[in-house]
C-alpha cells in the first residue's frame, strides 16, 4: 500500500481587497493519506471566507483536468464568536463556510476565488509520494533529491572524495589479492544508474567529470569489474524500467552474462538454458511510478516461465541491507557455490543465476566484505555488486556480516533467534548445501 503526503503552499495574505479573513481547515499542511482512503473517500476540502459581499463571491477548486465550484452552505457560530468584532457586518447565521469532497485524479489542486471576473489563488495543494520522482522525457522517471544526491552525480557536482578514492584502491588491492591467496575467484559488478545508460531521457546534461569515470580510472588492469554501461545501452531489448530505477528482466540476463563470462564461463553454452524462457508484457509501476499519484505504470517484459523463489532454502527475511539468502537448484549447469555480495540490482540476476550455480547465496551489503565469513562458506566464486549512485563511499573490507544482521533486526524489535527456524524452508542431505545453510544460520544468530 501506498502513501502519500498532502502539501500546501498558502498564496494569498489573510486579508485583501473586501475579504477581510479566509482559512482553509482541510486538508490541513503535510496531511497524510494511504491510496485506499484517497481513492475511496476522495479529498475532503473544508473551510470558511468572510467578506463583506459573499454573495458576489464563487469559491473554485482547480486541478489539472476539471474546474469544480465549492458552495458557501453552512455557517460557523465558532468563527462568529471569534472574528465578529472584526467583520461587523457578520451574522451569526451567515453562510460562511464549505465542505466539499474532491475525487482527486491528479498530484495537484488549488483552491482560490473569483470575484467580478478577477480570479485570486487562495492555496496550492501537492500530493507527494515517500520518494521524490524526477519526471524526464517521454514519460521516463528518475530519482530526485535522494540522499546519493544522484543529480549532482551525474552533472559532476558532487564526486568521490580523496579519502574514498583512496578506500577504492584499497579495495581493489584487496579482492586481486583474495583472488591470489583464496582458492576463489573474485570480481565486481557495478550496476549503472539508468541515466547512465539512457541519458536522452534525463533532464540534465551530463558532466564532464563524473564519479564512474573518477572509479574507471583506479580499476586495476588485473582484476575483473563489470559496468555495463555501453553494452546496456546497445541491448536489442530496453534494459531499464521506465517507472523504477532498476534494469529489466532482460537488463539483469545481459549483466548476467557478462560478469559469466568474467567467471570464465562458456556464455555461449549458458545462453542454451535461457533460450526457451518466456517472457509477458505487463503494466508495471515500481519505486518510481508507485510514488507518484495517481501511479505511473510502464509496459514491461517479465520472465514468466521461471522463478527463482522454489529455489529458495534460506531466507532471514530482513529488509534490505541483511538480508541473507540461500538458493539451491539440483539441475543448475555447474556443480558450483556462487556467494553474491550485492545491493537491490541483484535480485532479478537470482533468476538466471540460480540455472547456472547450484547453490547461491546472496547477502545483502552492497559489496563490503566479512572474509571470515567467506573463508568457512568456501564458494567457488564470489561476485560483489553495488549501484553506481552508491560508489561515491567505498565498500568496507571488514564487515562484520553477523553484526550487520543483529543490528538491522534488533532495530526492527525482533529476536534472530526466534525466526531462525521459520527462515529454514526443509533440511538437506547434501554435505555442501548443509555447510552452507549452516553458515547461514550461524551468522543469523545474534551476538
Amino acid at each position: 500500500m501506498s502513501f502519500y503526503t498532502i502539501e500546501r503552499k498558502n498564496l494569498a495574505p489573510k486579508t485583501f481587497d473586501n475579504v477581510c479573513d479566509w482559512c482553509i481547515d482541510t486538508p490541513a499542511p503535510e496531511t497524510q493519506f494511504c491510496e485506499d482512503e484517497i481513492l475511496s473517500n476522495g479529498v475532503l476540502i473544508k473551510g470558511w471566507i468572510l467578506s463583506a459581499d459573499l454573495c458576489d463571491i464563487r469559491l473554485l477548486v482547480l486541478s489539472k483536468t476539471e474546474c469544480l465550484t465549492l458552495a458557501l452552505e453552512y455557517s460557523r457560530p465558532d468563527v462568529y464568536e471569534k472574528l465578529s468584532s472584526k467583520a461587523k457586518y457578520l451574522d451569526k447565521k451567515d453562510n460562511i463556510a464549505f465542505k466539499s469532497t474532491l475525487n482527486l485524479k491528479d498530484d495537484y489542486f488549488q483552491v482560490g476565488i473569483l470575484r467580478h471576473g478577477s480570479y485570486v489563488p487562495l492555496a496550492d495543494f501537492f500530493v507527494r509520494g515517500s520518494l521524490e520522482v524526477l519526471r524526464g522525457k517521454e514519460k521516463w522517471l528518475f530519482l530526485d533529491n535522494d540522499s546519493n544526491r544522484s543529480i549532482e552525480q551525474f552533472i559532476g557536482k558532487s564526486l568521490i572524495p580523496k579519502k574514498e578514492l583512496k578506500n577504492w584502491k584499497n579495495y581493489f588491492a584487496f579482492l586481486s589479492h583474495l583472488n591470489k591467496s583464496l582458492e576463489t575467484h573474485f570480481s565486481m559488478l557495478i550496476a549503472p544508474s539508468k541515466e547512465m545508460v539512457y541519458p536522452e531521457y534525463y533532464p540534465f546534461e551530463k558532466g564532464k567529470v563524473t564519479p564512474i569515470k573518477q572509479l574507471y580510472k583506479i580499476i586495476p588492469d588485473d582484476f575483473d569489474v563489470c559496468v555495463p554501461v555501453a553494452e546496456l545501452k546497445s541491448s536489442k531489448h530496453r534494459s531499464f524500467r521506465v517507472c523504477d530505477t532498476h534494469w529489466t528482466h532482460l537488463g539483469a540476463l545481459k549483466a548476467t552474462l557478462l560478469c559469466l563470462s568474467n567467471q570464465g564461463k562458456d556464455t555461449d553454452l549458458v545462453k542454451l538454458i535461457f533460450k526457451k524462457d518466456k517472457y509477458k508484457v505487463r503494466p508495471m509501476g515500481g519505486d518510481l511510478g508507485n510514488k507518484l499519484y495517481p501511479k505511473q505504470r510502464h509496459n514491461e517484459k517479465q520472465l514468466t516461465s521461471f522463478n527463482y523463489l522454489s529455489k529458495v532454502v534460506f531466507d532471514n527475511g530482513v529488509p534490505n541491507f541483511g538480508r541473507l539468502i540461500v538458493m539451491s537448484n539440483k539441475d543448475a549447469l555447474y556443480d558450483e557455490v556462487l556467494l553474491l555480495l550485492g545491493s537491490s540490482s541483484s535480485y532479478s540476476m537470482f533468476n538466471y543465476l540460480t540455472r547456472v550455480y547450484r547453490i547461491v547465496v546472496f547477502l545483502h551489503c552492497a559489496g563490503s566484505l566479512d572474509i571470515e565469513f567467506i573463508k568457512r562458506l568456501r564458494p567457488d566464486f564470489v561476485l560483489t555488486q553495488t549501484n553506481a549512485r552508491f560508489i561515491v563511499k567505498a565498500p568496507i573490507t571488514n564487515e562484520n556480516y553477523r553484526a550487520l544482521i543483529t543490528r538491522k533486526v534488533s532495530s526492527k524489535g525482533k529476536d534472530i533467534n526466534k525466526d531462525i527456524s521459520k527462515n529454514l524452508q526443509h533440511t538437506v542431505e547434501d554435505k555442501v548445501l548443509n555447510r552452507v545453510i549452516l553458515q547461514a544460520i550461524e551468522i543469523n544468530r545474534s551476538i
